[in-house]
């Protein structure tokens, strides 16, 4: 899943990192203004296109409007809020609390400032949002408002492979049973290892302690999938390379695992496909 992080950024560069960050920790890539690379659009066109290309919205608001392009009401901050509304993406707002210090030089001015409490007011008035304060703060709240709705998807996987299970009680038991048990690993192993990310970091000893129970967790659901009837052996492999990430996840860069396809929503979307499949 590819998140878009909206901001502005002289203001909020430290917390649009640690952000980033907490994105990153829940296996999910993040499209954002530092990596566009030259294009031969302008600035407000290249982050409106980027939104479109993402499943998620995540905006950061404090007392900076934003770059206003000429010709343009509103500015691209603001633009880029608009586009998810209007593409329906689902949106994640977080505003810096009104009493939390801030440097003077960073509070816009006049026209800004009134757009800028008009444009949050209205975030206020028509969506859930949270309240933070240092970049820490934020990176723990983006880390679990994130995770609970990333949680959240797997929940039509487990309703609908238990009622498919239950449906079709005439297929051989040892056949319900291998679904079964590879429905709970997979199910189980997803939310393990996104309660793990969206927590804070952990200290040194006891982080290769969970990541070494999540490496054999993982490799324990690939041998689930093997003991199917009709065994996905691609799919029950790049388990098998999830379990191999989790041993050391500090040698594996984002290239590398979005070309074993490993992120978590890829290989929960096909194992809902090849689970469905075993009664098909």
């Amino acid at each position: 899943m590819k998140v878009f992080l909206s901001s502005t950024h002289l203001d909020l560069s430290d917390y649009r990192s640690r952000a980033t960050e907490a994105i990153e920790r829940l296996d999910q890539q993040v499209g954002r203004m530092e990596v566009f690379g030259a294009r031969p659009e302008g600035a407000r066109e290249a982050s409106l296109r980027e939104v479109e290309t993402c499943e998620l919205f995540v905006g950061i608001y404090a007392h900076r409007y934003g770059y206003q392009p000429a010709g343009s009401d509103i500015s691209i901050t603001e633009a880029e809020y608009r586009q998810a509304q209007r593409l329906g993406k689902p949106i994640f707002c977080f505003v810096v609390k009104e009493d939390y210090p801030w440097p003077p030089t960073m509070i816009e001015e006049e026209p800004g400032r009134t757009k800028l409490r008009a444009f949050k007011t209205e975030i206020e008035t028509s969506l859930v949002l949270e309240k933070f304060t240092s970049p820490d703060d934020l990176a723990l709240k983006v880390a679990t408002s994130l995770g609970r709705y990333i949680t959240q998807s797997f929940e039509p996987l487990v309703h609908e492979l238990k009622g498919l299970i239950e449906r079709n009680a005439d297929a051989s038991s040892d056949k319900r049973q291998a679904v079964a048990d590879a429905l709970s690993a997979a199910v189980e192993i997803a939310n393990r290892t996104l309660q793990y990310l969206r927590e804070p970091p952990p200290p040194s000893d006891k982080k290769s302690q969970k990541e070494n129970e999540l490496s054999q967790a993982w490799q324990a659901a690939g041998f689930k999938l093997l003991a199917l009837p009709d065994p996905p052996t691609d799919l029950a492999n790049r388990y098998f390379i999830k379990a191999e990430y989790w041993s050391n996840p500090e040698l594996w860069t984002d290239r590398r695992v979005d070309e074993a396809r490993i992120r978590i929503d890829e290989i929960a979307n096909e194992s809902r496909t090849v689970l469905l499949g075993q009664f098909q």
